[in-house]
């Protein structure tokens, strides 16, 4: 029960981490205040560490070990790329141009991370 429960909260703060860049990362390209606004920067946060402290249980719990399981490797490399593209998409980037860029580079990870955790019996095959 408890397993069901955790996973359904790890699958859902994933989703909404994934909604909640997407619309921080139009912000920043149309320019919009609400983008300075103190909640807007640690509300991803909160959700984020749910999100990964639900992800360290499952996988704690699931027995799964990183180099072992290959597309648990792969899920961790593209998180890394896409927490630095993020910052870059919505902080550091140059101008609207490079945020632009690094924003789209940024979605490219989260959807590769959802297409492995969706088809996670493929990668079992390797």
């Amino acid at each position: 029960m408890l397993y069901l429960a955790i996973k359904h909260l790890h699958m859902t703060t994933a989703i909404l981490s994934g909604i909640g860049f997407l619309i921080r990362g139009i912000l920043v390209q149309i320019e919009h205040p609400v983008t300075q606004k103190k909640w807007m920067r640690i509300l991803p946060h909160i959700n984020d560490s749910i999100l990964l402290f639900c992800a360290i249980w499952l996988a704690w719990k699931l027995r799964l070990v990183p180099g072992l399981d290959v597309w648990l490797s792969c899920k961790i490399f593209l998180l890394i790329l896409y927490v630095t593209f993020g910052i870059f998409a919505l902080r550091k980037g140059r101008d609207q141009k490079q945020k632009a860029g690094f924003f789209a580079m940024a979605l490219w990870c989260y959807l590769s991370i959802l297409a492995i955790a969706i088809n996670r019996p493929l990668f079992l095959m390797f």
